[in-house]
């Protein structure tokens, strides 16, 4: 039987995109000519990967499609961050590669609507991807706790959740740097808090908290605004004019820490030897930085992936709402002496 690769192929993109296409991804920039063509390829070659994929469950539970009608995932305000190879593009792919397996329709969306809670007599669920719109409480009756956040893990005891827990990652972060002997620990990312304080950055506070306790938390050694390679740069700037300047520096993203080796180069400063840089995801590329980037190794394909085993956990009779928290080890590189 055919499979994604052999479409990829005949139509000479990846598989990544063929799979998208295929599962109605409206976050994809693809032309209509190539989506167009991996529909016609797909159709001649009587393409049915569901029908091959083994259910891991236990046999005789049959598909899922005919219990649940659709997956919803709600991709909020990072939608406009899925791009290829980013992580909540690979989040997504961790959701959309489980669905294929358990022979469930999965549709992306920007953010979840009314009409979907209609009483149809359709099973729907939804994964919500961080703190969400808030429109998933009015779905709460009719989908019977279909619900699970991914990369976040709030504190409301209804709904099931899947996330790192950058808090204690943080702190961990915090209490190496210490036993490596920096002293004055900078931090970039996050958002500005003064234009949108509902969202809580877990990094920055356990950063704040971890200092609090020792009574050293200095702001002048914080810059958040955003988390883009520029923003990282302009941050990183910020903080070096500080005297004295800072001897690490905790980024939250590794883009953003790309952004802080070039301002730290910029200032004839040496990483590692004059300020050491730490950032968080650990992308692929990180490990080729000169030097290494250490950094927090974040998982968001196994976050995506929990977050459609959780689910299909409730629709089997699970009435206990579940919170997973997926392991964020440090690997420590050269960035760090």
């Amino acid at each position: 039987m055919a499979k994604l690769k052999d479409i990829a192929e005949i139509v000479g993109t990846s598989i990544a995109t063929v799979s998208r296409v295929l599962n109605r991804d409206a976050t994809i920039s693809v032309s209509p000519k190539t989506r167009a063509r991996i529909v016609a390829v797909a159709e001649e070659l009587d393409y049915k990967p569901l029908k091959e994929r083994r259910n891991i469950f236990a046999a005789g539970r049959g598909s899922y499609r005919s219990k649940v009608s659709e997956i919803y995932l709600e991709l909020g305000e990072r939608w406009k961050h899925v791009s290829e190879g980013s992580y909540y593009s690979r989040l997504k792919n961790g959701v959309e590669r489980r669905c294929l397996e358990l022979d469930v329709h999965v549709v992306t969306v920007k953010c979840l609507y009314p009409e979907l809670f209609q009483p149809d007599g359709k099973t729907r669920g939804a994964i919500v991807v961080g703190q969400g719109s808030g429109i998933h409480r009015q779905a709460r009756d009719f989908w019977q706790n279909l619900i699970v956040f991914a990369d976040f893990l709030p504190e409301e005891p209804d709904f099931d959740s899947v996330g790192h827990d950058l808090y204690s990652a943080t702190e961990q972060l915090m209490t190496g740097l210490t036993s490596k002997g920096y002293r004055r620990i900078g931090f970039i990312g996050g958002c500005s808090l003064g234009e949108h304080p509902e969202i809580y950055e877990a990094r920055f506070e356990a950063y704040k908290d971890w200092l609090g306790t020792k009574d050293s938390f200095d702001s002048s050694l914080v810059s958040l605004a955003g988390n883009t390679t520029d923003n990282g740069l302009e941050c990183t700037r910020e903080l070096l004019a500080v005297e004295p300047r800072p001897d690490a520096i905790v980024a939250c993203t590794d883009d953003m820490a790309v952004g802080a080796y070039k301002a730290v180069r910029d200032a004839g400063l040496k990483i590692a030897q004059d300020v050491a840089v730490v950032g968080f995801n650990d992308n692929p590329a990180s490990e080729l930085l000169d030097p290494a980037l250490a950094s927090v190794r974040l998982a968001p394909e196994e976050i995506g992936t929990s977050a459609v085993n959780q689910l299909l956990e409730r629709l089997s009779g699970r009435d206990i709402a579940k919170k997973v928290v997926i392991q964020a080890p440090i690997i420590w590189r050269n960035s760090v002496k």
